[in-house]
């Protein structure tokens, strides 16, 4: 999975606005939860302050969301999404959509951590999925499988009633993206995984919230996690020794680990760790020979994320694993849990950063239990 994230702007129709939602308030009897149209007022709209790939602008009646290109920081594409039912445009998504699928695991995580299941309508397909609401849905027939990007059924969509695609667009624009798009169904790009800040990707909850009507939900959401996530960056300040660390393993001919760049990179700095290739330049993988990793990695303490959940897999599939330090004592993965970590990691970026902040120092963040990460010991 690659390591390979704008600011709200505010428009000049605050004051009419607030003067709308004031007349309404007084002609209409219905509740704020009632009508989202009340309820988008100047204290619910929403900044990005970490993501910066994509970008939320106020509108009357909702928001402008612009999906940037990672590549080139251009606007990919432009959606109006409206709590108004009466809106036109060919750009215009109506809020909330009634059911979406998704593509990704982190979108299923996100969509979980909104208790939002009743809005999953499909997926790609179930056998990685871990949340096990998600595989009751699915045993219901709620939650259909809807195949990868180049296989996705259209007409199966359709009659699942879902109007709305969310992709990851790891190869491109969807190769049936006009299909669903004429028969009702909008794909829009999801990109938190080209994000390199941890709370980037996280932020990424507030556009699935608004596309699904979970808009308060969501961002309360990201702002616990950025709360637990500077305490704990806050409690780790003042750490003068930090453990050395490696990541990744050896696939083929080269050893794949994270560039100093790098969500992972960005973890462990962060988790008062000092990362053995930190100094690099870069967001993806590096690819170096095994004899520079041994090198490179005589005295390192701790190796994370190594793609085995048994010392004795480690080996079957890396023979020159034991030849690194931290082999003995100091070996950590999520291999065991690894749907969990692929699916809900990414949406609590606080647990992951406890988690090796813990393993890295543990008399600092002693009553932590790890969330993700287990030791590997046999």
């Amino acid at each position: 999975m690659p390591d390979s994230f704008y600011l709200c702007r505010v428009n000049n129709v605050f004051f009419p606005f607030l003067c709308f939602v004031l007349i309404v308030g007084c002609t209409d009897e219905q509740t704020e939860n009632e009508n989202p149209l009340i309820a988008h007022d100047a204290q619910h709209r929403m900044k990005v302050d970490h993501a910066r790939f994509f970008q939320l602008d106020s509108l009357l009646d909702g928001y402008r969301l612009n999906i940037i290109n990672p590549s080139n920081g251009y606007v990919e594409e432009s959606w109006e999404l409206s709590y108004d039912s009466d809106r036109k445009g060919d750009n215009v998504i109506h809020v909330p959509l009634k059911s979406l699928a998704v593509e990704s695991a982190t979108q299923i995580g996100m969509i979980g951590a909104l208790d939002a299941f009743d809005h999953l309508g499909g997926v790609s397909t179930m056998q990685y999925v871990y949340d096990e609401r998600a595989h009751n849905a699915f045993k219901k027939k709620s939650i259909i499988e809807i195949g990868n990007e180049h296989l996705m059924k259209t007409e199966s969509a359709v009659k699942a009633g879902i109007n709305g695609v969310l992709h990851s667009a790891l190869n491109g624009d969807l190769p049936n993206r006009q299909k669903f798009e004429q028969l009702g169904i909008h794909c829009i790009r999801i990109y938190e995984w080209q994000e390199v800040h941890p709370l980037g990707r996280a932020e990424w909850i507030k556009v699935i919230g608004i596309l699904i009507g979970k808009e308060k939900e969501a961002n309360a959401h990201f702002e616990q996690c950025v709360t637990n996530y500077e305490s704990i960056k806050t409690t780790l300040a003042a750490v003068k020794k930090k453990p050395s660390v490696m990541s990744g393993n050896f696939i083929a001919d080269a050893w794949y680990t994270p560039a100093g760049d790098s969500y992972m990179a960005t973890l462990i700095a962060d988790a008062a760790g000092d990362y053995r290739y930190a100094h690099t330049e870069g967001t993806a993988s590096l690819s170096l020979p095994m004899e520079q990793v041994i090198i490179d990695n005589t005295d390192t303490q701790f190796w994370i994320n190594c793609g085995f959940a048994t010392k004795t897999a480690l080996l079957n599939g890396n023979p020159k694993a034991n030849l690194l330090a931290p082999y003995a004592n100091g070996l950590y993965c999520y291999s065991k849990q690894m749907n969990y970590f692929w699916e809900q990691s990414a949406v609590y970026p606080d647990h992951v950063l406890a988690d090796l902040a813990s393993i890295f120092h543990p008399k600092i963040l002693d009553a932590h239990k790890l969330v993700f990460y287990s030791k590997i010991d046999s």
